[in-house]
């Protein structure tokens, strides 16, 4: 990858740490919709080519997901959240039954603490949780711009690239 695809990337992964924080929650929203009307456009250029059957599924699943998509989205959070809490508590369990230390029980816990708030307090939760998601990505991407800027390893070119991968008997 060249240092600016390296760069381009790193500002994207920045930019969308930023969004994050800004749209918290509303960012599944907007996916939704983004989706959604990817399946629209797909179902009408299914149907322009004939394959009308694909064409109008993609565009009823398309509707479907820009109407109800907070309810599907709502229906995954509660259940990746009481699959978070089940496996926090076996590994909870776990770790005690091997008497670990105690440093070693703080990962289960928060697991636990924060499938509980994602149960109980699902609006409130999930803005913290794209606030540090995307602090995390910010965070990233910087360190991935600041690489981009001081790597100062060549790259090779396609011809270098396959001699070194031709071996001479």
């Amino acid at each position: 990858m060249s240092k600016k695809q390296k760069l381009i990337v790193a500002l994207a992964t920045i930019l969308l740490g930023v969004l994050f924080i800004i749209l918290k929650k509303d960012v599944i929203g907007i996916a939704m919709t983004i989706i959604g009307a990817i399946l629209v456009i797909e179902g009408v250029i299914a149907i322009i080519k004939k394959a009308i059957f694909y064409g109008i599924i993609f565009i009823i699943i398309g509707a479907l997901i820009i109407t109800f998509g907070w309810i599907y989205a709502k229906i995954v959070i509660y259940i990746a959240a009481a699959l978070l809490l089940i496996y926090g508590v076996y590994e909870l369990l776990m770790l005690l039954k091997l008497k670990a230390k105690p440093i070693w029980l703080a990962n289960p816990v928060i697991k636990i603490v924060a499938a509980v708030f994602l149960l109980f307090n699902q609006e409130g939760t999930l803005d913290w949780i794209f606030i540090v998601c995307g602090v995390l990505l910010c965070i990233e991407g910087a360190f991935s711009a600041i690489y981009a800027l001081v790597d100062k390893k060549e790259e090779k070119k396609p011809e270098e690239e396959n001699k070194e991968e031709v071996i001479d008997l």
